[in-house]
């Protein structure tokens, strides 16, 4: 007999890795959140909107995962799915404030800058302290903003971000390269 999720991902005509994923969606909903099975039964939310719930309550036991849920169950109603997801984040860590502080500092012992990239020249970069990155890049554009220039708010935080990579101070865009020449031993003192 084929494992569940190959079972699922033939009969559904998907891969094995989204049957998987619902899969273990279904079995969270059922055996350790109650309140969203009840919500998705009632047309509250929807399956996207449950996963939301039970991404960021995988790493709790059944019993904090029930925990965080009967916290949530009942502020789901008008919520887009990252705000679900945002206060699903704050319940996990107020429910397991231990386990919360150690899979941070898990988190910030794996900590590194990442490069996505996308469509059209675009690319996305994540690292650790992107939030306080975001806040001085926003309050920079603000003032510039503010100051009088025309660009909109978008193109400003992304032309501030640019400028403080590249120049160290917004306004100067300009890219700076650095060039290394490696020459061996033998060639720099002209021997051979």
């Amino acid at each position: 007999m084929l494992p569940m999720a190959s079972e699922v991902a033939l009969g559904l005509a998907i891969s094995e890795n989204s049957a998987r994923i619902k899969v273990g969606l279904a079995r969270d909903l059922v055996t350790r959140l109650p309140e969203t099975l009840g919500a998705l039964s009632r047309g509250t939310i929807d399956l996207y909107k449950a996963s939301k719930i039970s991404e960021p309550t995988a790493v709790l036991s059944d019993s904090r995962a029930r925990e965080v849920d009967a916290l949530v169950s009942g502020r789901l109603v008008g919520r887009g799915p990252a705000s679900i997801r945002r206060m699903v984040n704050r319940a996990v860590q107020k429910v397991d404030p231990e386990g919360a502080a150690a899979r941070a500092e898990a988190r910030r012992r794996e900590r590194r800058v990442e490069l996505r990239h996308g469509d059209d020249a675009m690319a996305t970069l994540t690292a650790e302290v992107a939030s306080a990155a975001y806040a001085r890049i926003d309050r920079c554009a603000r003032a510039l903003r503010n100051a009088g220039d025309g660009r909109t708010m978008d193109q400003l935080r992304a032309d501030v971000f640019a400028d403080l990579l590249l120049s160290g101070t917004p306004g100067e865009a300009s890219v700076r390269a650095e060039v290394f020449v490696y020459i061996d031993v033998a060639t720099l003192m002209a021997v051979s």
